[in-house]
C-alpha cells in the first residue's frame, strides 16, 4: 500500500502534511509500517529546485546509521518526489530521520530540513481497540480470524494473504498488519485455538436379557444439554424429534433390539454425539429345543432348557424368566409335568418323578413379562 506525506519546504518555514498528523510536526510524528512502500514529496521555493535526501536509521547508537541507498529511489529528475521501500524486518523497526536539502533554481543552498519516521515492525507493537486477541472454535471447524471491518488494509504474516478474514484449520498465533483509516499502522498477534469435543461414550454394544434394563449416561464436564434420538427399524429411519432431554436414559430390555444416539452441547457451543445399538428380547420369537437326552453324558444336554442360548452360543435368557406357565402332555393328552412361576428346567420325569418313556411330548408354555403373556405350543421328544 502507497501513501503520500507532503512535506512542504518554504524557506525558513517548514509544515507537516500527513494522515495521523496535524500541522505542527512535533506533535505527532508521522508513521509508516514495516514492509510498505510509501511515497514523500517536497515543493521548493520556486517550483523548479532540485533535491537531496538521506534516510538515517536511528539504531540507538550516537551514530544514525545512514540507510539511503538501501531504501530510497527518487522518482523524477529534481529529487522532490522519492519512494521509500521501508524494510519488513523486526530488527529495523524504530525511528528514521529524513534530511533533505532544496538546491533552487539560482543556485541558493537551503537549510537541511530534517524530519523523524517511525515505522511500526513486529518488534514495536501499537494497539487499535476492539482488535480480538483470539479465536476459538470447536475441534475439527476452520477458524476464521477477523479483526473487523474498519481497516483499510490487512497484510497476513504467514502466507501474505490481504483479505480481511484469515481461514486456518491449526492451532497457533497468527500476526497480521493493520492499517486504518488514518494511516496509521500496528502489527497484531492474534491467537487461534481448539475448544475439545466434550467428551461422550455410550459404551459398546450390548444385550439385555429379559427384564434386565440399562442407564446410559451421557453427563460430563461442561455439558448443558442432551437430545436423545432413537433409530425405528420400522421405517429405517431415525426419529426427527428428540424422545429425551435428560444426562441419562433408561433402556429396558422388553422394548426389543433398540439403537439409541444421544447428541450433547458443552458451555463452548461444541456438539459432539455418540450411539450404541442394543440387542432386547424377542419374547415372542423364541428358539425352543425340540429334543432332549436324560442320560447324556453332557449336562446341559440332560434337560430340557427353553428357550434355548442363541445360535451363536451367547447367553441364555431362561435364568432371567419368573414368571412362567410350563405343562406337557403325553400323546394321549394327559398332563405328565407341569411348572409355575419361576423357571425351572424338565429333566424328563413325570410329576411324581418317575423317568417317563422316549417319546414325542406336546407343550403348551405361557410366559408373563411387564403383563404382557407370550403363548408357544408345540412338540419335544425324549431320546433314550
Amino acid at each position: 500500500m502507497n501513501r503520500t506525506l507532503h512535506i512542504l519546504l518554504l524557506l525558513a518555514s517548514v509544515y507537516l502534511f500527513a494522515h495521523g498528523a496535524k500541522a505542527q510536526s512535533n506533535v505527532v510524528l508521522p508513521w509508516a509500517c514495516a514492509g510498505s512502500q510509501e511515497m514523500y514529496w517536497v515543493k521548493g521555493f520556486n517550483g523548479s529546485s532540485d533535491f537531496e535526501w538521506r534516510v538515517y536509521f536511528n539504531n540507538g547508537t550516537d551514530t544514525p546509521q545512514e540507510v539511503t541507498s538501501e531504501l530510497l529511489t527518487y522518482h523524477n529528475v529534481e529529487g522532490d518526489t522519492v519512494l521509500i521501500s521501508w524494510p519488513n524486518d523486526p530488527d529495523k523497526g524504530g525511528l528514521y530521520t529524513f534530511e533533505v536539502v532544496e538546491t533552487t533554481a539560482y543556485g541558493c543552498i537551503g537549510t537541511v530540513y530534517t524530519e523523524d519516521v517511525i515505522v511500526n515492525s513486529t518488534a514495536i507493537t501499537l494497539s487499535f481497540d476492539d482488535v480480538p486477541g483470539s479465536f476459538f472454535v470447536c475441534e475439527n471447524q476452520t477458524i476464521v480470524l477477523d479483526p473487523g471491518a474498519r481497516f483499510i488494509d490487512y497484510l497476513w504474516q504467514d502466507d501474505g494473504s490481504d483479505d480481511q478474514q484469515y481461514l486456518t484449520t491449526e492451532a497457533g498465533t497468527y500476526q497480521v498488519r493493520l492499517i486504518d483509516s488514518e494511516y496509521s499502522c500496528a502489527f497484531h498477534s492474534i491467537e487461534a485455538g481448539f475448544h475439545p469435543l466434550p467428551d461422550i461414550d455410550l459404551g459398546r454394544d450390548t444385550t439385555l436379557f429379559g427384564s434386565q434394563t440399562l442407564l446410559l449416561d451421557a453427563d460430563g464436564s461442561g455439558i448443558m444439554s442432551w437430545q436423545w434420538y432413537t433409530y425405528s427399524y420400522n421405517t429405517n429411519e431415525w426419529g426427527s424429534q428428540p424422545v429425551a432431554n435428560t444426562p441419562t436414559y433408561l433402556v429396558e430390555g422388553t422394548t426389543g433390539n433398540q439403537w439409541i444416539s444421544v447428541w450433547v452441547q458443552d458451555n463452548n457451543g461444541c456438539v459432539n454425539s455418540d450411539s450404541i445399538k442394543i440387542a432386547g428380547t424377542d419374547y415372542s420369537n423364541f428358539r425352543i429345543p425340540k429334543a432332549f437326552v436324560p442320560g447324556s453324558p453332557i449336562a446341559e444336554n440332560r434337560v430340557w432348557n427353553f428357550p434355548a442360548p442363541t445360535e451363536d452360543g451367547g447367553q441364555a435368557l431362561y435364568p432371567y424368566l419368573n414368571d412362567v406357565d410350563v405343562r406337557v402332555f403325553n400323546r394321549w393328552g394327559k398332563q405328565v409335568w407341569e411348572s409355575k412361576g419361576a423357571y425351572q428346567p424338565w429333566d424328563g420325569r413325570d410329576s411324581n418323578g418317575r423317568p417317563l418313556p422316549m417319546d414325542s411330548y406336546h407343550y403348551i408354555i405361557r410366559i408373563k413379562v411387564d403383563g404382557k403373556v407370550f403363548l408357544y405350543k408345540g412338540s419335544v421328544t425324549i431320546i433314550r
